[in-house]
């Protein structure tokens, strides 16, 4: 996956044994069903990406970590500098 799909990631894109992939982050900002996929019947708005087990066991630590697992909440959202509390923007590769 591209840093900017992974950060564009939503709890609801998480689905079990793999993510469901539609959004992407650029510079802060989600970009809605920007996924650039074609399959033999056309361009479609998403993509299916298997995850390992390893990854699998980060993820349910992250998501016990986070708090917020609601279905629109970022898996990964850009932190507040004092608060800690997450904003509705991701996270930057950068960071």
């Amino acid at each position: 996956m591209r840093p900017s799909e992974i950060f564009g990631l939503s709890w609801g894109s998480y689905q079990g044994s793999m993510f469901k992939v539609m959004n992407t982050a650029f510079r802060g900002q989600i970009q809605l069903k920007k996924i650039k996929r074609k399959n033999r019947f056309g361009r479609s708005n998403y993509r299916l990406v298997a995850i390992p087990g390893a990854v699998l066991r980060a993820v349910e630590e992250w998501r016990k970590q986070c708090g917020n697992d609601d279905e629109r909440a970022l898996m990964f959202s850009a932190v507040a500098a004092r608060g800690r509390k997450p904003l509705d923007k991701p996270m930057l590769p950068d960071n």
